[in-house]
């Protein structure tokens, strides 16, 4: 059995018969190759025909070409939007290309701009629709982004992409019922969908069936071994129910997969301190603050881990570091305040002390009262 180098994630069987054994692994996961025609940079130019009359259309047409397949953005995109800004054409699709294109050098601003541009031309455009509802999200606009994914879900033969970003948006917001619904809507068009798979196992995380989370999050797995957060929470889920060399197992997954997922370098370095790798867990905990400097929680974890092996003045530094960012983290107070005890003053713990008493979690709110008594 082998990977197929076009369909990553099939394996088949060769029945040619090898005289010696092969220098790898066979069934370890490959990467997808990607042809001549993606990799090429540059200006997109006529092939047939040579020549063009240069009219307003013909011209437009041209521009689209240079940022369709992201080949010439750099100058294409500048060209586009001059052209559109001088030609008003009425024809949607030149709006939504020169938003793609925004979209693929990540300015979602302007991309939902072009996108609105274009539906102001056609209301129904089913791109233009499809695609503002994707950008919104990936700006960060939630409450602005379900309105139109659900315009662009209700449209007939819906996208199974609009149906899983429509459920992650539910799943977001708490509203598990609605995504259950369009998740599974999505999985009866494909069920080899794995963002659905990962999306309802976050559904059904926020609900605390653990079973039920795990099994979505290996189904997601299943269909592409390659998926760093399925990787990522499957192993969070591990990790809280003790089984903690299945769950380095998929950390390690999950940071093979994606290097600067800072999220789980955090939670692997905790994993690794709860399991007496004292040195492996610090390199951990750095690198995702290395990755993502605003962890507040990679501090106070950072700070945990420091003191209980005696570190104490750089443990006060990451409490401190975590509160700056994260003024209501209360477990990082509660550190502090006990170095600040440690230390013999009295006073400077009572003040983190009393802020660790505001904490929700009743573990860190008790320790905090009991110090105060």
């Amino acid at each position: 059995k082998r990977r197929t180098e076009d369909v990553v994630n099939a394996v088949m069987t060769d029945h040619y018969i090898q005289r010696r054994k092969a220098a790898r692994d066979l069934l370890e996961q490959i990467q997808e190759s990607e042809s001549a025609g993606e990799n090429y940079h540059g200006e997109v130019s006529l092939y047939y025909p040579p020549e063009l009359p240069m009219t307003p259309e013909n011209k437009l047409y041209i521009d689209l070409a240079q940022v369709y397949y992201g080949a010439n953005l750099k100058s294409g995109i500048p060209q586009l939007q001059t052209d559109l800004e001088k030609y008003q054409p009425a024809a949607p699709e030149f709006y939504v290309g020169l938003a793609d294109a925004y979209a693929k050098a990540a300015n979602f601003d302007q991309a939902i701009h072009w996108y609105q541009q274009a539906l102001e031309r056609r209301a129904d455009f089913r791109p233009a629709l499809e695609q503002l509802g994707s950008a919104l999200l990936s700006s960060g606009r939630m409450t602005q982004a379900i309105p139109m994914l659900e315009r662009a879900a209700a449209l007939p033969l819906p996208k199974t992409g609009v149906l899983t970003n429509l459920g992650g948006a539910y799943v977001t917001q708490r509203n598990l019922d609605r995504a259950r619904q369009v998740l599974n809507q999505a999985l009866l068009l494909n069920p080899d969908l794995p963002e659905a798979h990962n999306f309802l196992g976050m559904a059904s995380l926020q609900e605390r069936d653990w079973s039920g989370a795990e099994k979505h999050f290996r189904d997601a797995i299943s269909i592409r071994p390659d998926y760093a957060s399925a990787q990522y929470n499957l192993a969070t889920i591990l990790a809280g129910t003790s089984r903690y060399s299945e769950a380095q197992y998929h950390f390690k997954k999950a940071i093979t997969a994606q290097p600067d997922y800072a999220e789980a370098h955090h939670h692997y370095g905790v994993l690794l301190a709860q399991t007496g790798s004292y040195q492996k867990a610090l390199a951990e905990l750095e690198e995702s603050l290395r990755l993502d400097p605003g962890l507040a929680e990679a501090y106070s974890d950072l700070g945990a881990t420091l003191a209980g092996h005696g570190q104490i003045d750089r443990a006060a530094e990451a409490y401190q570091h975590a509160i700056q960012i994260k003024p209501e983290l209360y477990e990082a107070h509660l550190g502090l305040g006990r170095i600040l005890a440690y230390r013999g003053n009295a006073s400077e713990a009572r003040v983190q002390y009393e802020e660790a008493a505001k904490s929700p979690d009743p573990t860190v709110r008790d320790a905090a009262l009991k110090a105060l008594r």
